[in-house]
């Protein structure tokens, strides 16, 4: 076997032990969870929304499981929102417990119809086993009679990371085939050692 096949195998058993470095879901979502102060909390429905929310602290959560990502640097999301803001609000997005970004909410002159928002953040890794929750959580209190927000069901989002965590069978599949690699090689030395005048 020569060099340059031993080192196209090795290429590419490396490439299948690291796969893609995003995730997407579905966010928010019919698996998001919610809390109002004033409305309660639940799960926002398929094709439904959260509770109004107006008042500090009043939030949205969803955790993502098997994103296969040992550490996220990015956090994207593009949701709609029903709203009938008459003040500023501000929302903190928070991974796993730490706030990566924000956005603020203008008011929109007595207005009481669905917007969209894109959001896109860039932060220091945040390291965990492959299961990151995503948060929002509505940062100053809207005053009576000035409105409200509530998250729309059908929202996509994406986690980019630094790295992957292979799954097992990968890692099996990455050591067969080093296993096999190894196999023909000491095979051939062997050959090589008992050829005959």
């Amino acid at each position: 076997m020569t060099k340059m096949s031993l080192s196209a195998m090795l290429i590419a058993a490396a490439m299948i032990a690291a796969p893609g470095h995003a995730a997407t879901f579905d966010f928010p979502s019919d698996m998001t969870s919610f809390s109002s102060a004033t409305n309660g909390t639940g799960t926002i429905p398929a094709s439904g929304q959260s509770a109004y929310m107006w008042t500090a602290g009043d939030y949205i959560t969803q955790t993502i499981t098997g994103t296969g990502l040992s550490a996220v640097s990015g956090f994207s999301n593009a949701f709609s929102y029903w709203t009938n803001l008459d003040a500023d609000l501000t929302v903190a997005v928070l991974v796993n417990g730490t706030q990566v970004g924000s956005f603020t909410l203008n008011p929109c002159s007595n207005c009481d119809v669905a917007d969209d928002e894109s959001l896109s953040f860039s932060f220091a890794p945040i390291s965990a086993s492959g299961d990151y929750t995503i948060s929002y959580v509505l940062q100053n209190t809207i005053a009576p009679g000035l409105g409200s927000i509530a998250f729309l069901d059908g929202g996509t989002g994406t986690l980019t990371g630094e790295g992957a965590v292979p799954e097992p069978a990968t890692w099996a599949l990455m050591l067969a085939g080093f296993g096999c690699v190894g196999f023909v090689m000491r095979r051939r030395a062997q050959q090589a050692a008992v050829s005959f005048v």
